[in-house]
């Protein structure tokens, strides 16, 4: 988590405007605003960003930050129109979407139409959509790794990951290719700090699951 978080702002922080899908309760709103020539906008649906928005607030006034430039977005990201709003509370310009542990759970039909969205969305702005949910997990429940899966699907009323799954890098930028985008593969280095606080340095899977890449799309014109 650490990992793609950090390499996602590498790539969003060659934006000035960016769009955050299914925010959750992520900082990064609050901080890429403390400059004040980004303008972001978090989208969730209305009582999870609520929730994230209050928190926001709260920090806000403890530490008496003033945030113009942060906006909230009650959104569905299925839902093109109110995903076309929360857009178009930013200036013109190109925008960087991010999505971060969004697409994952979609069903097939979902993930195709949120692409869909986006895409239209970036054909008329430019920019880029920013995403780690490109991932390649055991398909195996033989595997410990698999029973993490298993165990994070009956959190999330049986959405299962692994059906979002692609068996390689060809088979994901093939998937994107054929869904109107130019994928390109990001691995910046970054220092992740929870591994070593962990002590899991030597650790094959913490080292595998650190080393995923951030795929950045851009809509084919």
């Amino acid at each position: 988590a650490e990992a793609r978080y950090k390499r996602i702002d590498i790539q969003a922080h060659k934006y000035k405007n960016i769009l955050e899908i299914a925010v959750g309760r992520s900082p990064r709103g609050l901080i890429f605003t403390e400059d004040q020539e980004i303008n972001y906008v978090a989208t969730d649906l209305p009582d999870s960003l609520a929730n994230h928005r209050l928190l926001i607030e709260e920090l806000m006034k403890r530490h008496n930050l003033k945030r113009p430039n942060l906006k909230f977005a009650p959104a569905n990201a299925l839902n093109f129109n109110e995903l076309k709003d929360a857009l178009d509370l930013l200036p013109k310009g190109q925008v960087a979407v991010i999505s971060e542990g969004f697409m994952i759970y979609l069903s097939d039909k979902e993930r195709l139409i949120f692409l869909d969205n986006v895409r239209r969305l970036l054909v008329e702005r430019g920019g880029c959509l920013i995403t780690s949910d490109v991932i390649f997990p055991p398909r195996s429940s033989n595997k410990s790794p698999a029973g993490i899966f298993d165990n994070l699907s009956k959190t999330t009323g049986g959405r299962d990951m692994r059906n979002s799954s692609f068996r390689d890098i060809q088979e994901a930028r093939s998937f994107f290719d054929g869904n109107g985008f130019v994928p390109e593969i990001y691995t910046d280095k970054v220092d992740i700090t929870s591994i070593k606080k962990l002590k899991l340095e030597n650790d094959p899977a913490s080292q595998r699951v650190s080393s995923y890449p951030v795929w950045v799309l851009k809509a084919k014109i």
